[in-house]
């Protein structure tokens, strides 16, 4: 089956924009059209494109198939194949094809995957309070002015008028969009939700080529963004919310909750390079440390990490760890897998229960403490999420089990 695409131009930085955060995709082939799925390995993002027939120029020769396939290379390839006159995406028994042709004729396959992990039961409908349409310029230009003061921020909804807000140290902004977009806010709250702002830029290729921006957020709900390209394709971002929160007075700080901690490796990465060691102040504006000294923290606890004459270092065993991980990343998960393991009773029992049933981030917190009641300590939200990042990181628990969104799988249908 080959499916011929005209729209050459949005396909292609569609696919582009979600290779740059996504790994694998499942592609779902109907008589309605084509449909792809993800998240990425951090667990913040959810992708739904839908396709419609009228997408393809013969749409007539669709066939019912389902697969899953590896995308993280598809941002190299496509900038090769969208030069050509028409872009093709094809599949067949082994997996999906996708050519091009400009004189030579160009076709790249990629092997459907044995292990397809986002074939994923349908999301809940989320009921936001508000909806907000919006022009994709004017939209990329509220999020690159606030992406220049920090990653995260917030999009604020009051009555009609919808604003995006962003505050790092001393830094304050925020801007409120033309009174002509339409802000729909039937009990007129006002509505503030945060969320992770990278997503957004990496994806501000793809929202400039669309028609319209259609963009929901509710009180700790995730926010939803739907691109509309004319009737042709809709492409769906989920994104999980996130508020910075006061931690205890110990931590010294505040720190941005979060599904992973893909960035304490390279955390380590970065001290092996530091024999005298490095200061916190550096460490949080190269955005390798968060505001409440996480990474750190979490290094110290685990033996991998020290703090001499104020500077931060790796221990013995830290660089033995580094080591590994410049060699066998698999080795390194294991490695770092057991030392959890071994040093970190909550994290023990946060996997021996997630083993049982999938569970959310409120329910992991509730199970663990009640695990540590007799020990009297107790694990706030930012440590259940610094420990789901690490066994994430690790590959020791199902990404989709973070993602509180999700209903149950139906296999009846």
């Amino acid at each position: 089956m080959r499916l011929e695409i005209t729209d050459t131009s949005i396909f292609a930085t569609a696919l582009q924009c979600m290779s740059r955060f996504v790994e694998k995709a499942h592609f779902d082939f109907d008589y309605d059209g084509v449909r792809i799925r993800s998240i990425d390995p951090h667990d913040f993002c959810y992708v739904d494109f839908h396709l419609a027939k009228s997408f393809f120029d013969n749409s007539d020769g669709i066939e019912r198939i389902s697969f899953g396939a590896d995308v993280s290379k598809l941002m190299r390839i496509l900038p090769n194949l969208s030069r050509g006159n028409k872009l093709w995406i094809g599949v067949d028994e082994q997996g999906l094809q996708l050519g091009t042709s400009k004189g030579w004729s160009i076709e790249f396959k990629i092997m459907g995957t044995v292990d397809d992990p986002f074939d994923l039961p349908e999301p809940r409908e989320i009921l936001h309070e508000a909806r907000i349409e919006i022009a994709p310029t004017e939209f990329s230009n509220l999020i690159s002015s606030a992406f220049s003061i920090s990653s995260e921020l917030k999009f604020v909804v009051t009555g009609n008028r919808f604003g995006v807000e962003a505050s790092s140290d001393e830094y304050r902004f925020y801007a409120e969009a033309s009174p002509e977009i339409k802000v729909h806010n039937d009990e007129g709250k006002r509505l503030v939700s945060s969320t992770v702002a990278s997503y957004l830029k990496v994806i501000e290729p793809l929202v400039k080529k669309c028609d319209y921006v259609e963009l929901r957020i509710g009180v700790d709900k995730p926010t939803r963004l739907d691109l509309h390209y004319t009737t042709k394709a809709t492409f769906s971002f989920v994104l999980s919310p996130r508020k910075k929160e006061v931690e205890r007075k110990s931590r010294g700080g505040s720190s941005l909750p979060r599904l992973t901690i893909t960035k304490f490796p390279e955390f380590l990465l970065y001290l092996s390079n530091s024999s005298k060691g490095e200061n916190f102040q550096t460490l949080k504006l190269s955005r390798l440390e968060t505001e409440g000294g996480d990474h750190f923290r979490m290094g110290r606890m685990l033996g991998l990490t020290t703090r001499e004459n104020g500077l931060i270092k790796l221990t013995s065993e830290g660089e033995y760890f580094v080591n590994i991980l410049k060699s066998d990343v698999k080795q390194a998960q294991i490695f770092l897998h057991k030392i959890l393991l071994t040093k970190i009773d909550s994290y023990k029992i946060m996997i021996r229960s997630l083993k049982k049933r999938p569970m959310n981030q409120s329910e992991i917190q509730s199970v663990v403490n009640s695990a540590l009641t007799r020990r009297r300590t107790k694990m706030d939200k930012q440590d259940i999420s610094t420990m789901l990042g690490l066994a994430t990181w690790c590959n020791m628990i199902d990404r989709t089990m973070a993602l509180f969104y999700f209903g149950k799988t139906d296999k009846s249908d």
